[in-house]
């Protein structure tokens, strides 16, 4: 009873959009800090790796559970995370509701 309960106001919150609370951090971390370039991978020569092109914000190296729940862990995991044509775009209005319907599990491309 409580699985059909559960996909069903899973499939609900999809269906309106509305972001459960996890999805709410993970929606406005990346939306306050993406264009902060402290996350961003320096360049350390003139060649262009796949590394760079798929995953452009750096995430350090963390031992423990602590250092995997710090801002500077999990904002560039998040950001990294997103597609390629959502992490690209300029406007802020736009990315915005591109990055909501993404953890809402809505966008289509």
């Amino acid at each position: 009873m409580w699985k059909t309960q559960s996909n069903t106001l899973d499939d609900t919150y999809k269906e309106l959009e509305i972001l459960q609370v996890k999805q709410l951090v993970q929606y406005f971390l990346p939306k306050k800090y993406r264009n902060c370039s402290d996350f961003r991978i320096e360049q350390k020569h003139q060649y262009s790796t796949r590394k760079q092109e798929e995953s452009p914000f750096y995430i350090p190296d963390s031992t423990n559970k602590y250092g995997k729940r710090t801002l500077k862990v999990v904002i560039p995991t998040l950001l990294n995370k997103l597609p390629k044509n959502v992490r690209e775009i300029q406007s802020n209005y736009i990315f915005k509701k591109k990055i909501k319907k993404w953890f809402a599990g809505t966008l289509v491309d």
